[in-house]
């Protein structure tokens, strides 16, 4: 499948059409801003007010803080493009990692490689790999590239690696669950099919790298599949309908 990127997101040219990205759909989809978005009418873009920080913010920060949230305002492309660099250079030496190379966690190699140093526990728990960077599509009307398929700690799990500056708490997965949940029913579909040789996904992990400690792993079990796989199907509809 070729993926083709254009102003309103990614599309995959398909054997049975052209389909919307994963991640196109979520991000169109989420909220008004989405639509807004999605409709060529940017407002993502538009200048924020340089003392634009809330009140009861300003009051509890110190001054260094409050500077550093102004930047993030009057820059957020450019933390997007750090976040997207960073995020491709850990998957990409995951990749190698998983082709074979040798990754040694002395305390020199952290010091120079933190996130990869960040995911090597989780990487030392993949028992099989089913397919790396595997583009998949489904039948309702979209595709994506899966990031890992692999038997982890016994379970056949879609993994989705992800980056972030601070430690995240579960409620930061957001739509990031129901990435995993398509993917994971696109997956099985080909598998399904034959179109893919390998076994069906059952879990979903997302795995938040960071530069100071051990990567967190969020896992969607079996038993919450069925209503997120309804609720991503509703998300699907909804952008039909843009």
């Amino acid at each position: 499948m070729d993926r083709v990127e254009g102003p309103h997101g990614r599309h995959y040219e398909t054997p049975l059409g052209t389909f919307p990205s994963v991640t196109t759909i979520l991000k169109a989809t989420a909220d008004d801003r989405g639509l807004t978005w999605w409709r060529g009418k940017p407002r993502f873009d538009e200048p924020e007010p340089e003392d634009e920080i809330p009140e009861p913010v300003s009051r509890v920060m110190d001054f260094a803080r409050a500077r550093t949230a102004q930047r993030a305002l009057k820059d957020p492309e450019k933390i997007r493009r750090e976040a997207t660099e960073r995020g491709n250079k850990l998957h990409e030496a995951i990749e190698r990692r998983l082709d074979g190379e040798v990754w040694r966690p002395t305390a020199e190699w952290k010091a120079e490689h933190p996130w990869r140093a960040s995911v090597e526990p989780f990487v030392r728990r993949i028992e099989e790999v089913h397919g790396i960077e595997t583009p998949v599509l489904n039948s309702i009307g979209y595709a994506g590239t899966v990031d890992l398929v692999a038997r982890v700690d016994g379970r056949v799990t879609i993994v989705d690696w992800k980056t972030a500056a601070k430690r995240k708490a579960e409620s930061f997965l957001g739509d990031y669950r129901l990435q995993g949940v398509a993917y994971l029913a696109a997956w099985n579909e080909m598998v399904r099919h034959g179109l893919i040789d390998a076994p069906f996904a059952t879990h979903c992990a997302i795995v938040v790298a960071y530069e100071k400690r051990v990567a967190d792993d969020f896992w969607v079990l079996p038993e919450s599949l069925p209503a997120l796989g309804r609720e991503w199907a509703q998300r699907v509809a909804k952008f039909q309908t843009l």
